[in-house]
């Protein structure tokens, strides 16, 4: 376990010397990170290109920066994100953030009108796929990729994933799709009360760990599927909507499964449901 006690910049400007200014001193009182914001409606500095500055004048600073994911095009963030870990030599750290929610900035980022915690969902999957030099094919958001690669890989493998939030969609989602869980906005006695019900649900995971590794994933899938060995994964006609061209992925070593046309989804307990 890692707790780390962080000083926040949030209102970074976009100058040069500023930005020098902060990195440089940073680095010199041996810092661990420096994190910046995404604020897409503000005259604060765009994290990922601030990032990719810091990482030339640095070689021990961690570079941080939670992303604002709606409005922005899957393959690119993932491509974006997997070269600025390789410029910044593996340093970069993650946090995937829905927005803040405003009605005017939702609709900036032409994302009015969609679940936001359900594109955070699909834009952690593709990234992951893509990451791990998987080839995807998918219509997600109005974005169309048809055997869409992202070269080359983040250094870190893997790259980590954060996400924040204390409401019921947010803790579910950081339990079924995240590698940490930024507790900044939470008081002791909340962040207690959301890691002893984690907890509970780590004894119930344990458990179906256990089947799921009696059981394996490709195997269930092929006593009703064809599947065809393709890199990393298997793919198949998905069997839940009429399909023409093979557009379900079966990942053995993640034990999932997704179509990337119906958006079916999940593990061995949920296909053979």
């Amino acid at each position: 376990m890692k707790i780390r006690i962080a000083v926040a910049s949030t209102n970074t400007p976009a100058d040069l010397d500023h930005l020098a200014a902060l990195v440089d001193g940073l680095e010199e009182r041996r810092f661990d990170t420096l994190w910046l914001s995404d604020t897409p409606m503000t005259p604060a500095v765009e994290p990922l290109l601030a990032l990719a500055i810091a990482s030339s004048r640095t070689t021990r600073l961690k570079l941080g920066t939670n992303v604002v994911v709606p409005g922005r095009n899957p393959l690119h963030l993932a491509k974006e994100l997997a070269h600025l870990d390789r410029l910044t030599e593996g340093r970069l750290l993650l946090a995937f953030m829905p927005g803040i929610g405003s009605r005017r900035e939702r609709a900036a980022l032409g994302v009015a009108n969609i679940d936001r915690t359900k594109h955070l969902r699909q834009t952690i999957e593709l990234c992951r796929a893509w990451w791990a030099g998987e080839a995807v094919t998918a219509d997600i958001a109005g974005f169309r990729y048809d055997d869409a690669h992202v070269d080359p890989s983040p250094i870190q493998d893997p790259l980590e994933i954060w996400l924040g939030g204390n409401g019921p969609k947010g803790l579910a989602l950081t339990g079924t799709h995240a590698d940490g869980w930024l507790a900044s906005r939470a008081t002791p006695t909340e962040a207690a009360g959301h890691i002893a019900n984690e907890i509970l649900l780590g004894e119930e995971q344990a458990l179906l760990e256990r089947i799921r590794d009696a059981n394996p994933i490709e195997d269930v899938v092929q006593e009703h599927v064809e599947l065809t060995r393709r890199g990393n994964v298997f793919k198949g006609l998905c069997p839940f909507h009429p399909d023409k061209n093979p557009s379900m992925d079966v990942n053995p070593d993640r034990r999932t499964f997704r179509c990337w046309s119906c958006e079916e989804h999940g593990d061995v307990f949920s296909f053979v449901q």
